[in-house]
């Protein structure tokens, strides 16, 4: 096994300081469901304050790029989804001298940031590769263009299936878990709901009806990771209960909905009912129902709505099932009426959902000029292909071939 290795550490020099950047892992080789934290670390050399942007380590704009790699056996990383929105910043001050260390837990699927790439979790070799981009400015009024500088390290690990969980591997994060400092308490509970222990699972189910919003933003997480009947129970009364369109109850629904147990469609169909403002809880309800779910959505396309369909071809796309398809392939726009700007978006996005379904594709270019070929060849294929094809759920990622 390779050891603990780093190499490409950069460090910069203004107005009479330096500040120098490190990535670290505490140790080389972890036991599976063990947490791994990524640490990063910026000193100020110098003998004069620097001050430099700051955010939250796990957000979009917090200038981290991380790159896992199973390198003992590769994991397929899905296409990014769309992220964005605001994000909170401030700025530190780094006295000569002072250090600020920030941590990542590469157990964490990040999906704040758009991800949906490998993270460190089954046994075998893995390969980080690790960066961070620091704005910095010598005085406070920190005015753009900002001087910015770049930290990159490659690290490597190993989960080893006969190491054991150290007993006492979670006691600082269930003891942050009572810290009065939000972000403490965050991290401590995003640590324990990401691997959530079995034997803390009395602890994890309290995080639904946790008060404090740090654990509780963790709950859906928490309780679909323990994966029990109890834990799962709780996370289909969060999905009916926690208000619509928040964190909880859509994180909730969508973490129900990836148990492709239709046992949870009436549930998560009547929730999507009841909140048909929201199109994307009928996508988790098509989740959880697969087959079951086709023909009560291809019932809902009478609609008139133009955005309503739209939203149920999504859900469509979401079921895995093959008897979505020929529905999908008959929603295509076909003929001169094809080339509108609105049949062509209908076309375009439809033929995303058959991408995600089948691993087919008719065009990578949306500005294709003759998308009103795009029925007719998705028709030829299935006709010859539809009785023998393979359907996935959005999570099984892998590379989409061109239709003939």
């Amino acid at each position: 096994m390779r050891g603990l290795f780093i190499f490409s550490l950069l460090s910069a020099s203004m107005c009479g300081a330096q500040i120098t950047g490190r990535f670290t892992i505490d140790k080389a080789a972890f036991a599976p469901g063990e947490p791994v934290v990524l640490n990063f670390t910026i000193h100020n050399d110098g003998k004069t304050p620097v001050y430099i942007s700051t955010a939250d380590p796990y957000s979009f704009c917090s200038g981290y790029k991380i790159q896992v790699d199973r390198t003992s056996s590769p994991d397929a990383a899905c296409p990014p989804r769309s992220y964005g929105g605001s994000c909170a910043s401030g700025l530190l001050e780094l006295a000569p001298g002072a250090s600020r260390t920030e941590q990542i837990l590469l157990n964490y699927q990040n999906l704040s940031r758009g991800e949906r790439k490998p993270v460190v979790r089954l046994p075998g070799d893995y390969t980080i590769d690790a960066a961070r981009d620091v704005a910095f400015e010598a005085d406070s009024s920190f005015k753009p263009p900002y001087r910015t500088l770049s930290f990159k390290q490659t690290l490597y690990l190993r989960v080893d299936p006969d190491l054991k969980v150290p007993a006492e591997a979670f006691v600082p994060s269930i003891a942050q878990l009572r810290s009065t400092d939000f972000t403490t308490n965050r991290n401590a509970a995003l640590t324990l709901a990401t691997l959530a222990p079995a034997e803390l699972e009395p602890l994890l189910l309290t995080f639904a009806t946790s008060k404090e919003p740090a654990i509780h933003e963790n709950a859906p997480d928490a309780l679909a990771n323990l994966n029990t009947e109890a834990s799962l129970a709780a996370l289909a009364a969060m999905a009916q209960n926690e208000q619509a369109g928040s964190y909880a109850s859509m994180r909730s629904a969508e973490l129900l909905g990836e148990t492709h147990d239709s046992k949870w469609f009436p549930l998560l169909l009547s929730t999507a009912d009841k909140n048909a403002g929201i199109s994307t809880y009928l996508q988790y309800a098509a989740d959880s129902g697969g087959d079951a779910a086709v023909a009560p959505l291809a019932g809902r396309l009478r609609t008139a709505d133009a955005s309503t369909r739209m939203g149920i071809l999504y859900a469509l796309g979401e079921t895995g099932s093959a008897a979505a398809v020929p529905i999908l392939i008959g929603s295509l726009p076909s003929g001169p009426s094809a080339q509108s700007a609105d049949s062509r978006s209908l076309t375009w996005q439809t033929d995303r959902m058959l991408q995600q379904l089948t691993h087919y594709t008719a065009s990578t270019n949306y500005a294709d000029d003759d998308v009103s070929t795009w029925r007719p060849r998705w028709q030829r294929w299935w006709l010859g292909h539809g009785s023998t094809a393979k359907t996935y759920f959005s999570e099984a990622c892998g590379s989409a071939e061109m239709l003939p």
